[in-house]
């Protein structure tokens, strides 16, 4: 079943609604961000609100546990705005979630039904990162941002339609692995696999680009009758790419200059460390929900660069549990690897858990679309056996 057959006419909302969880920027500001798949999602559930029937499962009950631990959280931190403003953005997340999931807990769709999405996303996104171009006067500026593009440290990083180049690597994920696991079947998924590898390198997010690299490898070893042919491919195109660095003295400089902070893990090791101290001060039941902001001030940031990190510091050992057994359920029962749903539900599930190392995404819209990737998809992994 493609995503066009699954609600009729209402088919395209749905198709919205997908393509509105990849647009980050473009928000309103209410103390807490009102995203495009918010707005959205409402309005899907309104025209779908007969079919709307809550049920209880794993996730859903490990987000509402979540959720009331963040409700007393609050009440020992009502005087503090951030407090309150995070608690509305959990509030948002869970209902968004619980209704959301209610209706598409009898849908499914196939993977390759991202590789469209995936084509037209990334392209426009690159679009967006070469008009940043046309104001390279910014480049005197610290850290300035020019439509898709970001001038880190003298560097062009692509942002596209997110907030940051960390976050654009968590919207590259679903689209990365779908693209590869339908390489020999889909040329469109050909298409996706160019756009995914030019926007992951663009970003210069190392930590990123590591995690793709080594979920790659992993991938191939498991697929090792292609393991072989695309080492040779991959080595091919890291060597012509070594000769244009070496040859370009701009690319060079480039590329020398984001390499010059990997020994620190540019600040973020210090930062941990700070994180850490902050953590061992409320180590079982956390600062409370919202004081990040707070913390991370006062070390002169506005987040700890980690998403572990900071629920710990937050919640604490004890409110972190829920959360974290939310994230890592993502892969669980995906024991069949000759399912195609149970290989891109894993590697994709697994690439975003490990970037949550490096990005601050409690309560973001990617972690949100892969729960409703894993829900939909695993009604399907044992019926759809690949050979």
């Amino acid at each position: 079943m493609t995503l066009s057959k699954i609600f009729n006419f209402k088919s395209t909302v749905f198709n919205l609604l997908i393509l509105a969880f990849f647009i980050q920027e473009f928000y309103i500001d209410y103390g807490f961000a009102i995203k495009p798949y918010m707005i959205v999602g409402f309005f899907f559930i309104l025209i779908n609100i007969r079919k709307v029937n809550i049920q209880f499962n794993l996730q859903s009950s490990l987000i509402f546990v979540f959720f009331i631990y963040s409700l007393l959280s609050l009440l020992f931190n009502l005087n503090n705005n951030n407090s309150i403003n995070m608690f509305l953005g959990v509030s948002l997340f869970t209902l968004l979630f619980f209704l959301i999931s209610s209706l598409f807990k009898n849908e499914k769709f196939e993977v390759h039904d991202l590789i469209i999405p995936g084509i037209i996303i990334t392209s426009l996104s690159l679009i967006y990162y070469v008009m940043g171009f046309a104001n390279l006067d910014l480049l005197n500026k610290a850290n300035p941002i020019s439509y898709g593009l970001l001038f880190d440290r003298g560097m062009p990083r692509f942002k596209g339609f997110a907030n940051n180049p960390d976050y654009i690597n968590l919207f590259i994920i679903p689209f990365f692995f779908s693209s590869i696991l339908y390489l020999k079947k889909k040329s469109n998924a050909k298409i996706l696999f160019c756009l995914c590898v030019i926007s992951v390198l663009l970003s210069m997010s190392l930590a990123s680009i590591f995690v793709y690299i080594i979920i790659s490898i992993v991938y191939l070893i498991n697929n090792i009758r292609n393991f072989f042919k695309y080492f040779i491919i991959t080595a091919m195109i890291l060597i012509f790419c070594s000769y244009i660095i070496s040859r370009n003295i701009f690319i060079y400089e480039i590329f020398e200059r984001r390499l010059s902070h990997v020994e620190t893990g540019s600040g973020r090791f210090e930062m941990w460390n700070f994180g850490i101290h902050e953590f061992m001060n409320n180590p079982i039941f956390g600062s409370g929900i919202g004081t990040i902001k707070n913390i991370s001030l006062e070390f002169g940031i506005t987040n700890m660069h980690n998403t572990y990190l900071e629920l710990l510091i937050e919640f604490g050992i004890f409110g972190s549990l829920p959360f974290l057994f939310l994230i890592f359920s993502l892969l669980m029962n995906k024991k069949e690897n000759n399912s195609i749903n149970k290989k891109f539900l894993f590697y994709s599930s697994l690439a975003l858990i490990l970037n949550l190392f490096t990005v601050s995404a409690q309560v973001h819209e990617m972690l949100l679309f892969q729960i409703f990737l894993t829900q939909n998809l695993n009604n399907k992994v044992n019926n759809k056996i690949i050979k």
